[in-house]
């Protein structure tokens, strides 16, 4: 199970979805009380867009979607993929409120709060997960996001650039970077990032 689990995780890494799914499938049918290898399919499955396989793989673990922090973030997840974003804000009301030193957990939270309309609430998490996490380049890209949106683009530069720092090779931070000298007017430097 242990091999089958690498080659699918490392397909996965590379592309191929399809030889990635198949492979971790194996493994947790070679390994079926192997909990990790459930959350890294159900994880592939939310990936890949099959939302529906990812519930039925978190609902198999014992305990349900309750049985560990990551089975939590993926359950959160789902519910954001099928549009229920009731159940998706209570669940992560519920998680970082035992969880507050989770930086992946807050940078969570502030999506699924911004995802609601949120955004004073979102940046308060993705400032959060910032705190608990300060070499975050994901908060940090969060926190660009959200002030690109509202055309604070020198801010958005700022905190762009600290990501970066972080994160030299990121693709999203070096395509956020482009965005918002695009923004600022800036033509030679945008597609100096790209």
């Amino acid at each position: 199970a242990g091999l089958l689990a690498i080659t699918g995780l490392a397909s996965l890494r590379m592309g191929d979805r399809s030889s990635g799914l198949v492979l971790l499938e194996r493994a947790v049918k070679a390994d079926p009380a192997n909990v990790s290898l459930k959350e890294e399919l159900a994880g592939a499955y939310l990936f890949a867009g099959k939302v529906d396989s990812a519930q039925r793989v978190l609902e198999q673990l014992p305990g349900g979607s309750d049985s560990s922090n990551e089975a939590k973030r993926l359950a959160i997840l789902v519910d954001l993929q099928q549009q229920n974003y009731q159940a998706a804000l209570q669940k992560t009301d519920e998680y970082v409120k035992s969880h507050a030193k989770d930086a992946d957990g807050l940078i969570l939270a502030g999506i699924v709060y911004e995802m609601n309309g949120e955004a004073k609430k979102a940046r308060s998490f993705f400032e959060q997960a910032r705190t608990v996490k300060p070499e975050s380049s994901t908060s940090l890209l969060n926190l660009a996001r959200l002030a690109y949106s509202e055309e604070r683009f020198d801010e958005a530069d700022s905190l762009l650039q600290k990501a970066i720092e972080f994160n030299p090779e990121s693709i999203g931070v070096l395509a956020a970077l482009a965005q918002v000298a695009e923004a600022k007017g800036d033509r030679p430097k945008a597609g100096e990032w790209l």
